[in-house]
């Protein structure tokens, strides 16, 4: 078969990853909702994605792969929280993803995407319009993330805290909870730390991104400032006085 541009999008190994992908999302996550489902679209979606980028260049197979996982990497960390809020906020449908580390696992997909790619002109194309194929994988890619039957809310909060620790301890005490996991994003010139704070809430399959700055006073005290959170759950909606009272239970209780 000659190799020519889109044919890897009617290639077996495409067309099984896009299967699987559409399966997952569409009939196994609501049947069986468990961790294999839960991994399963980020393996099959990440095969599938690569190759279809691959499929528009036989030579920069490397960069094209290397950008797409560093891509995966961002949007499975909680620093694309502020994207997907402002993309909720203005976009006429809303995005939602969960923020797991054993996600990257599926990073390793990304070499044997590689390695297909470069193998699959000895492949039978399988007899399917192109065209039809990448209308197909587009609407794969955006349905994967797209959010029709959940809630996905992006909620300032603007509440204050006065902790009785200085900052060093304030940080320890965060990095040492066990019902949360805290990421700390900078620190500015006045010293103010920007951090992330996520956990999740029993009766919602996503997880809560509460941001905050804290500063330590001259009272050797840290002023914690919770500004907003983002949040998915299926079917239910909350208060801001809710969504400050999970952070109080799952946060500030414990450091307490």
């Amino acid at each position: 078969m000659r190799h020519t541009k889109l044919n890897l999008l009617t290639s077996p190994g495409f067309v099984i990853g896009i299967s699987l992908l559409f399966l997952n999302d569409f009939y196994l996550k609501a049947e069986l909702h468990n961790w294999f489902t839960g991994k399963l679209s980020d393996f099959a979606g990440l095969f599938a994605f690569s190759l279809f980028f691959l499929s528009f260049s036989k030579k920069a197979q490397k960069p094209i792969v290397f950008i797409i996982g560093l891509l995966f990497i961002l949007w499975k960390s909680p620093i694309s929280g502020s994207f997907i809020g402002l993309w909720n906020t203005y976009a006429p449908f809303t995005i939602a993803r969960v923020v797991d580390h054993t996600d990257l696992f599926a990073l390793s997909v990304l070499p044997l995407a590689c390695m297909y790619a470069k193998k699959a002109y000895v492949l039978s194309s399988l007899k399917i319009s192109k065209v039809l194929a990448l209308g197909i994988a587009v609407f794969a890619f955006t349905a994967t993330s797209r959010v029709d039957d959940q809630v996905n809310e992006f909620i300032p909060l603007d509440k204050s805290y006065i902790l009785p620790y200085g900052i060093d301890t304030v940080r320890a005490k965060f990095e040492a909870l066990t019902s949360a996991e805290y990421l700390e994003d900078l620190t500015n010139e006045n010293n103010q730390t920007f951090g992330i704070i996520t956990f999740q809430v029993e009766s919602c399959t996503g997880l809560f991104e509460y941001s905050f700055t804290f500063l330590e006073n001259e009272n050797n005290e840290t002023e914690l400032y919770l500004s907003d959170v983002l949040y998915t759950c299926e079917d239910e909606y909350f208060t801001a006085d809710q969504l400050i009272v999970f952070f109080e239970t799952k946060v500030i209780d414990e450091i307490n």
